[in-house]
């Protein structure tokens, strides 16, 4: 069943955790450029393997067979495919004078792969300021200490992005986190479903996760509307938040 969505939010993180999370960040990303590199050299055997003893090989076609027989599908499939014939692609492009050759239409020795190298699937350090993670991207600002987190929308986009070793060790970190009075967030988005929503302010973008002080504001405003009077616990929490809180209609 399709599922068109997108989240975005930015989170301040305190100074005394900074350094912890983006090494987090760091280690889940390099671990799976490890994973890549692994998957991709076993890509690169089995093409070569199979196209043992063919003349003009069909490269295209060889590689979706491989693909199937080692179960990579999903974002792995396009990142390590890509990795494993883009030397071939420069060295075409160098020869025809810079334009665009897809490097898997190369056919024959042209277009045989060569052995991965780490290269291909470069590390972080302590410069990475920005971790693709699928549709989306995890972006740090060392000096006002923040995280941005960007969905792009999609079907399924943020099922997706979430399920990212980077974003999985990204949203632990979040939960465990040692907040202080002044630093957190809110990450919103929306889905088609909620979009279709035509009752009065419905439809509208909704929040999806809070932490730190924006999760204590939340919390705060839960407090005040558990008053007795109605009136009044709406007219206290309009003028907390400056409009009342709601949560997608499912």
């Amino acid at each position: 069943m399709s599922s068109n969505e997108w989240e975005s939010g930015t989170i301040s993180i305190p100074r005394t955790e900074w350094a912890a999370l983006k090494a987090t960040l760091r280690e889940a990303h390099n671990a799976e450029q490890r994973r890549r590199l692994a998957v991709a050299v076993q890509l690169q055997e089995g093409l070569i393997k199979a196209a043992a003893g063919q003349r003009n090989v069909d490269w295209r076609l060889l590689a979706e067979k491989v693909l199937d027989d080692l179960r990579i599908h999903d974002s792995d499939r396009w990142v390590i495919t890509w990795a494993v014939f883009e030397p071939n692609r420069q060295k075409a492009r160098a020869a025809n004078g810079g334009q665009y050759v897809d490097p898997m239409s190369l056919k024959g020795s042209a277009g045989r792969p060569p052995k991965p190298t780490k290269a291909m699937f470069p590390e972080a350090n302590g410069k990475t300021m920005m971790f693709e993670i699928s549709n989306g991207t995890i972006t740090l600002d060392d000096k006002a200490r923040t995280i941005h987190w960007y969905v792009t929308e999609g079907n399924h986009a943020v099922e997706r992005a979430r399920s990212h070793p980077v974003a999985k060790a990204l949203f632990l970190a979040l939960a465990r986190m040692k907040w202080d009075t002044k630093c957190g967030g809110e990450i919103v988005g929306n889905d088609e479903y909620n979009q279709e929503d035509r009752d009065a302010g419905g439809g509208s973008n909704y929040v999806t996760a809070r932490y730190g002080r924006a999760e204590a504001d939340w919390k705060k405003s839960l407090e005040l509307m558990s008053l007795p009077s109605r009136g009044t616990r709406l007219q206290i929490v309009n003028n907390f938040y400056g409009s009342p809180q709601g949560f997608p209609r499912r």
